[in-house]
């Protein structure tokens, strides 16, 4: 038996603030996973500029050239 609880189990205080602490860390969890999405969105648009400033096609008169920088 846990011996903070001497014998008795804790108030009901004592659960509501677990579970308003629990619920806290879920919240901030999930705002940093939202921000962390929205960051690899970023990234992901950031890669696809990249790409296609890489594989731009050059044309020359008679023919194109394929252009990797």
């Amino acid at each position: 038996m846990n011996k903070q609880w001497n014998g008795f189990p804790p108030a009901p205080e004592a659960f509501a603030h677990h579970a308003t602490a629990d619920t806290l860390l879920l919240q901030q969890l999930a705002s940093r996973m939202d921000q962390l999405i929205r960051l690899m969105e970023q990234n992901n648009e950031l890669l696809r500029s990249i790409e296609q400033q890489q594989s731009r096609v050059v044309s020359s008169g008679s023919g194109s050239v394929i252009v990797r920088m």
